[in-house]
């Protein structure tokens, strides 16, 4: 099983600042507080937008398993998503009701999920976390692989979602895993839990008295 790399709580603040528009930080911020992915985040349309519900709608055409689900939005996050279609309001229209329009006037669509890669990668160089750790193949060729990704933001997502709650299955039911093993990674990103865990298992009074009495008694 492999562990995903986190970020800090400060790093995705800092990740959302330096955001290089309202748009792209926008859509850095559904990623991680809503935990979608990047092929869903691109193709919200305003119509998957519940203001009666409070809640973003995943068409099962957008998502990677073909699977349809709901997120419930922060307050905050939701305000400036309407705020934000409000605002271009014209040009939603023109590419087709996709919320994350295309930059080309030319292409009535969404932006591309290359196009989000592209903006975060020089987010986080300018921030100075672009930070290779290896490569990876496709086909022929070797790409860079960096510490941190798109995805990067829907694993802090998943993560914060387990520490705040300890529950393998609201992981799953909110990162809407296909099954359990998926969201058990999370369980291994939980550092503060595993220290509480082990304090309360080995720093009780009488295990203390223990320890110090065998090693009076050497």
């Amino acid at each position: 099983m492999q562990i995903p790399e986190i970020p800090t709580e400060r790093e995705i603040e800092r990740i959302l600042d330096q955001a290089p528009s309202r748009k792209y930080r926008l859509i850095f911020s559904i990623m991680a507080y809503c935990g979608l992915r990047s092929c869903e985040v691109t193709k919200l349309k305003v119509t998957d937008i519940d203001l009666s519900q409070k809640k973003i709608r995943i068409r099962a055409e957008t998502s990677k398993y073909n699977k349809s689900g709901d997120i419930f939005p922060p307050k905050w996050l939701l305000e400036e998503l309407i705020d934000f279609i409000l605002a271009h309001k014209r040009k939603i229209q023109w590419h087709n009701d996709y919320i994350f329009f295309s930059n080309l006037d030319s292409y009535r669509g969404h932006i591309t999920t290359n196009s989000v890669r592209i903006y975060f990668r020089r987010t986080l160089k300018a921030l100075g976390l672009l930070i290779k750790v290896g490569t990876w193949n496709k086909g022929a060729n070797k790409n860079p692989k960096y510490k941190y990704s798109t995805h990067t933001l829907r694993h802090w997502f998943c993560s914060q979602v387990y520490r705040k709650t300890h529950d393998v299955y609201a992981v799953k039911e909110m990162a809407r895993h296909s099954t359990v093993m998926a969201s058990e990674v999370y369980i291994h990103t939980d550092y503060d839990h595993k220290k509480e865990i082990m304090s309360k298992v080995f720093a009780s009074p009488n295990f203390e008295k223990q320890m110090l009495s065998e090693r009076n008694a050497e």
